[in-house]
């Protein structure tokens, strides 16, 4: 049975997503920083492996007649088009940033799903939504998606605990409170890493000397809405609302605000005729 991806062809740029993903995030920042008309197409959770192509993970990218399914790649495609995405004289130093920022998406995949009062802030309302159970009293689709996804919150946190690699996380599968906040430490602790990207109150973008927003930007935005935003107009809110109080990351948090207000993350209703926020603007 054909895939929903295999039945768009031709040159139009479609991205099939989940409006709560950051590495859709990702690629919607960066085809809206080029102002380049593209289509969205919105996939359920229960959905991808019906819709999607093999890996069956979003997001997946029609670009010029070729599928991306891997969100670096199709955006280091998109530098050779337009290099300030991608600047080859800053190809190692994005190479880098992607790479610990790869490893920082570790604490969403653990605060989010793991850590209950994150699940229940961020991942719980996306999941109700999608299924349709919103008629249902708060406290049962609670009790009944925990339990649901009991097996899906292990395995992301032994995925989260592999990423880290840094002996916090234990291989039991124990709800404990101690750990949770020694994680909440090495957390607090990499976010300021990424805080000194920046090194003067001046630098607008990730990466030092470039002057708008490149790959790096993309990634580290998306994956900082799943921990701190609102995931654009997907309302899903951030697993750890209290990041910026704790961690005191001044110059990280004043790049994200200017993220946030000049490339508005838009999933719903967005068609290849749709026009980004020009930056600056």
């Amino acid at each position: 049975m054909p895939t929903v991806v295999s039945t768009y062809t031709g040159d139009e740029t479609v991205v099939f997503a989940i409006s709560a993903s950051q590495y859709c995030h990702k690629v919607l920042n960066a085809l809206d920083h080029l102002k380049l008309p593209h289509k969205v197409v919105l996939v359920k959770l229960t959905g991808l492996k019906t819709d999607l192509e093999p890996p069956h993970t979003v997001p997946q990218i029609r670009w010029k007649g070729t599928l991306y399914t891997d969100s670096g790649e199709f955006v280091e495609k998109l530098g050779e088009d337009y290099p300030p995405v991608y600047p080859k004289e800053h190809a190692a130093t994005i190479k880098d940033i992607d790479t610990f920022t790869g490893r920082y998406n570790a604490y969403p995949l653990y605060f989010g799903l793991w850590v209950d009062e994150g699940l229940v802030l961020s991942y719980l309302p996306h999941i109700v939504s999608e299924l349709g159970l919103g008629y249902l009293p708060n406290f049962l689709t609670s009790n009944i998606l925990k339990l649901a996804l009991s097996g899906a919150r292990k395995e992301k946190r032994q995925v989260a605990r592999k990423m880290l690699n840094n002996g916090v996380i234990s291989e039991s599968n124990g709800y404990d409170k101690k750990e949770i906040a020694a994680l909440e430490e090495t957390l607090i602790a990499d976010t300021r890493k990424l805080d000194a990207y920046f090194q003067s109150d001046y630098q607008q973008w990730v990466v030092a000397g470039t002057s708008e927003p490149t790959a790096a930007d993309f990634q580290m935005r998306g994956i900082l809405e799943k921990m701190i935003g609102t995931n654009g107009d997907s309302g899903v809110i951030g697993c750890t609302p209290w990041l910026w109080e704790k961690a005191k990351a001044p110059r990280l948090q004043q790049w994200f605000d200017r993220m946030v207000s000049q490339l508005p993350l838009v999933y719903h209703g967005k068609f290849k005729d749709y026009q980004a926020k020009t930056i600056g603007s």
